[in-house]
């Protein structure tokens, strides 16, 4: 899932698995040195990683979904109602190398963002942050079909890069967006609502 401060797309299902080649996080120097040179942004907590896409900032890893806004547990989705009108004490971060959070409602998956100060991307944001990530076509993203117990740890797939530094724009687990859209049945594949 990628985040924003005032944004962020929580994922929910996964696409596969390919033998991932795990990739360090940025130290917290690392990330200290990107924010002065004005390409990251700060998160909520040191392993909260952002990076500045045009005017917002974006999360740099799939989202996960923790009982803390700093440290903590990181839990699944069933801790609040699909409604999402007690995720209370849910937050989405950006971590990495940890298993991005899956089978979560938009409605949760808002809530989450927004306990965090964040907020899903609008789908122009999404396909900005999204520039430059392969498309699929090669073992470079985790894109083979699977099931969400499949995922693999935020980051792991090294070349699954943007050309702004954000990881599994493609592949991994489908995330959600802010944007609402119409399911029309002619469309093929045909639209379907998303399980929880």
């Amino acid at each position: 899932m990628k985040l924003l401060a005032v944004g962020s797309i929580i994922t929910i299902l996964l696409e596969s698995l390919v033998a991932p080649s795990l990739v360090a996080a940025d130290s917290t120097d690392q990330v200290r040195t990107k924010f002065f040179q004005g390409t990251a942004c700060p998160g909520v907590s040191p392993g909260d990683v952002m990076v500045k896409v045009g005017p917002i900032c974006i999360d740099v890893y799939e989202a996960s979904i923790w009982d803390s806004l700093t440290d903590g547990t990181q839990i699944n989705a069933s801790a609040c109602t699909p409604n999402g009108n007690d995720c209370t004490a849910v937050f989405a971060r950006s971590v990495a190398n940890v298993i991005p959070t899956a089978n979560i409602t938009w409605f949760q998956a808002q809530q989450a963002c927004a306990n965090s100060g964040k907020r899903l991307l609008t789908n122009a944001e999404w396909q900005m942050a999204a520039a430059g990530t392969p498309d699929g076509s090669t073992s470079s993203c985790n894109t083979n079909s699977g099931a969400a117990s499949h995922a693999a740890p935020t980051g792991s797939f090294g070349d699954c890069v943007s050309n702004h530094g954000i990881h599994d724009m493609v592949g991994n687990l489908t995330e959600w967006v802010a944007d609402w859209v119409r399911c029309r049945q002619h469309v093929v594949p045909p639209c379907s609502t998303p399980t929880i």
